[in-house]
C-alpha cells in the first residue's frame, strides 16, 4: 500500500493530537487547569478525525469506509462541541442557557453521524485531485448531513466571533486561538464543498483542526511558563518571608530577654549611685575615693547599657515633625564628642538647598550619634570623622546622612553580621548599636547602608526619605 502525502499527514496529525489529547487529560487533573479537559477531548476527536481521513486515502472495504465516513463526522461534532465549551470555560465563566442548548444540539448531531443512513448514504463517492496525485473515497452526505455541515460551520463562526472580541480587548493567547479557528473554518468549509463534489480540492480538516490544537496549544505552553515564573517567584518570596518572619520570632525573643535584663540590672544601678553619693560625702581615704569613681564609672557604663538594652526592646513610636537637617546634624555632633576632649574629632559637611525633613527629632539624632561614635571608635582610624548632609534626587526624595572614617575597615565576616543584634567587635560593646540605627530607620521608611571608602575606612549613609509632616 503506498502511502500518498494526504496519508501521511493524517498519521503525523493522528498521533501529535492523541499525544496532546492524553497529555492535556492526565495536566487538566492539577488545580487551576480543569477546562482543559475539554481542550484534550477536542485534541483526541482530532487524532479520530485523522484516522477517518486517512481511510478516505487507503484501499478499505465498503462497510469499513461508511463507518469511518460515519465517525469522522461525529468526531467533526465532537470536535467542535469541545472547542465551544473549552473557550467559554478560559472566561472562567458556566455555560449560559442559550449555550447549554447549542452544545446539547451539537452532542446530538454528533450521535446522528453514528446512526447508518442518517447523515450518509451506502453510497461510495470517489474524486480524484490529479495535480496532488490523490484519489479520496468515502460515502456521499445526506441533505441531513449537509445541514449538520452549515450548523457546525456556523458554531464555529460564533467561537471565531468570541474569540475576535477577545482578542481586541487584549485577552493574552486570543489572537493565536482565533487564527487557528479561522483555518479551521476555511477547512471546514473546503471539505464540505469538496464532499459535496463542488469542489475538486484535498481534504483538509484534520490539518484545520490539528492547526486549532497547534494554536491553543501555543498559549498553553505560554500560559504554563508564566505561572512557572509566577510560582518560582512566589516561591522566592515565601522563602524571604519565612526567613524574616525567623528573623523577627528571634529578634522579639531578644527584646523580651533585653527587656527583663535592663529592668533587672536598672534597680541595682539606681541603688549603686546612691550608695556611692553618700560614701562620697564621708571622709574616705585617697584609695577608697578613686575606688569609688571607678564604680560610679561601671555604675555609669551599666546604666547605658541598660538604656541601650530598653531602646532595642520596647522602642517608642516616633514623634513626627518638621525638622532641618542642620540642627539634626550640629545637634548629633554636640552630644557624640561632648566629653571626649575637643570639636576637631568631626567634621561637618552640609550641602544646600536641602529639603525640610519631617521625622522625630530625638530618634534621629540618636541614630545619628550611634553612628558618629562608632566612626571615633574605629579601629586605625587617624583623622576626625566626616559627616556629611546631602540630598538625593532632583527634586529631592530623601535625606542622606553619610559618616566616614579613615579606619582600618570592615572585614567580610563582621560585615555579614554588622546589623545582628549583640554582635560586636569591641570589648566594652553591646552590639546595639547599629541594629538600633536600622529600627529607627525602618520606622522612619528609610533605610541604613554602608560602603567601604576610597583606599580607606568605611562610610556609613543614613537616608530618610522627604514628606510631609502630619
Amino acid at each position: 500500500m503506498l502511502l500518498t502525502i494526504p496519508a501521511v499527514a493524517s498519521c503525523v496529525v493522528t498521533v501529535l493530537a492523541l499525544f496532546v489529547g492524553v497529555a492535556t487529560i492526565a495536566i487538566s487533573s492539577g488545580p487551576g487547569w480543569r477546562e482543559l479537559r475539554w481542550f484534550g477531548i477536542a485534541a483526541l476527536s482530532a487524532s479520530v478525525y485523522g484516522v477517518c481521513a486517512l481511510a478516505t486515502t487507503i484501499d478499505v472495504d465498503l462497510p469499513a469506509r461508511a463507518f469511518f465516513g460515519r465517525l469522522g463526522g461525529a468526531s467533526a461534532s465532537f470536535l467542535v462541541g469541545s472547542w465551544f465549551v473549552y473557550f467559554v470555560a478560559t472566561q472562567g465563566r458556566a455555560l449560559t442557557r442559550g449555550e447549554r442548548v447549542v452544545v446539547g444540539a451539537v452532542v446530538v448531531v454528533g450521535l446522528a453521524w453514528l446512526v447508518p443512513g442518517v447523515c450518509r448514504t451506502s453510497d461510495v463517492f470517489v474524486r480524484t485531485v490529479r495535480w496532488l496525485g490523490v484519489s479520496y473515497a468515502t460515502t456521499r452526505p445526506t441533505p441531513l448531513g449537509r445541514a449538520t455541515h452549515a450548523f457546525l460551520m456556523v458554531v464555529t463562526i460564533v467561537i471565531a466571533a468570541r474569540l475576535y472580541r477577545s482578542w481586541r480587548r487584549g485577552q493574552r493567547g486570543a489572537l493565536a486561538n482565533l487564527v487557528g479557528v479561522v483555518v479551521q473554518l476555511v477547512a471546514g468549509v473546503n471539505d464540505a464543498l469538496a464532499a459535496s463534489g463542488e469542489l475538486a480540492t484535498p481534504y483538509a480538516l484534520d490539518l484545520g483542526q490539528f492547526a486549532v490544537v497547534v494554536a491553543v496549544g501555543s498559549t498553553l505552553v505560554a500560559r504554563f511558563v508564566a505561572d512557572a515564573r509566577a510560582l518560582e517567584r512566589a516561591s522566592a518570596e515565601l522563602r524571604a518571608a519565612q526567613k524574616e518572619l525567623v528573623v523577627r520570632e528571634r529578634l522579639a525573643a531578644l527584646g523580651e530577654l533585653s527587656a527583663v535584663v535592663a529592668h533587672e540590672v536598672r534597680n541595682p544601678v539606681t541603688v549603686i549611685f546612691n550608695a556611692v553619693a553618700t560614701l562620697r560625702k564621708e571622709r574616705v581615704s585617697e584609695s577608697a575615693t578613686t575606688l569609688l569613681d571607678i564604680v560610679h564609672e561601671e555604675a555609669e557604663r551599666l546604666k547605658r547599657v541598660a538604656g541601650e538594652l530598653l531602646d532595642f526592646a520596647r522602642p517608642r513610636a516616633p514623634f513626627v515633625r518638621e525638622l532641618a537637617a542642620a540642627s539634626l546634624v550640629e545637634g548629633a555632633v554636640e552630644a557624640a564628642v561632648a566629653g571626649l576632649g575637643g570639636g576637631d574629632l568631626v567634621t561637618v559637611q552640609i550641602d544646600a538647598n536641602l529639603p525640610v525633613l519631617a521625622g522625630d527629632e530625638q530618634l534621629l539624632r540618636q541614630a545619628l550619634v550611634n553612628l558618629i561614635l562608632n566612626a571615633l571608635e574605629a579601629p586605625g582610624r587617624t583623622g576626625p570623622v566626616l559627616v556629611r548632609a546631602r540630598a538625593e534626587g532632583r527634586p529631592a526624595r530623601a535625606v542622606s546622612f553619610d559618616v566616614s572614617d579613615d579606619g582600618d575597615g570592615i572585614s567580610d565576616d563582621v560585615a555579614a553580621k554588622l546589623f545582628t543584634p549583640f554582635f560586636t567587635t569591641r570589648a566594652s560593646g553591646t552590639g546595639l548599636g547599629l541594629p538600633i540605627v536600622k529600627r529607627i530607620a525602618d520606622v522612619h521608611g528609610g533605610e541604613v547602608t554602608w560602603r567601604r571608602g576610597d583606599g580607606r575606612g568605611v562610610i556609613f549613609t543614613l537616608s530618610i526619605p522627604v514628606r510631609e509632616a502630619p
